[in-house]
């Protein structure tokens, strides 16, 4: 009694595992994740305010040159709106166009960011905008995180950015 109990759950597992095999085979080959990482300096920036709000807080626009160097090599521009809190913390949200190299493949793309600053350091979120890679980057797709702090020689931020092709 008890095998004949068994063989209804393994034989339905099967089946749906061999659906999930086909229909993943059907949709084509699973691109080949990579990492890359490195680091950026700010070369220039500028904030410029345009809207003064209660409370002491404001709202700017930046701008920034970015250097690459590690995985993605070459040069970033920045630009992002920043809504800047009376303590000094801000929130922003904007894109780096990213022109250079990536893992040996040379092009450009676009990261969409969205970043917080909390007084000491800065932390944000990036995602590859699908279909703004080129040359060589054309079919690019990620998502990575930057982490920021100023040093004596300036803002240096880490970041990590995993992608694939399509």
């Amino acid at each position: 009694m008890r095998l004949t109990r068994l063989r209804f759950p393994v034989v339905a597992v099967l089946a749906v595992a061999v659906a999930m095999v086909s229909t993943s085979a059907a949709a084509g080959p699973v691109p080949a994740v990579r990492v890359a990482e490195g680091t950026f300096k700010v070369v220039r920036f500028t904030n410029e305010p345009y809207k003064q709000l209660p409370g002491g807080a404001s709202l700017s626009r930046f701008s920034a040159l970015d250097a690459f160097e590690g995985d993605i090599q070459g040069e970033g521009e920045a630009e992002a709106e920043m809504f800047n809190r009376a303590d000094g913390t801000t929130r922003d949200v904007g894109y780096i166009v990213i022109t250079g190299t990536l893992g040996g493949r040379s092009g450009s793309f676009v990261v969409e960011t969205t970043g917080t600053f909390d007084g000491k350091s800065v932390a944000s979120e990036w995602k590859v905008v699908p279909g703004t890679g080129t040359g060589e980057l054309r079919g690019l797709q990620g998502q990575g995180v930057e982490t920021a702090a100023l040093t004596d020689d300036g803002w240096l931020a880490h970041y990590r950015l995993t992608y694939h092709f399509r």
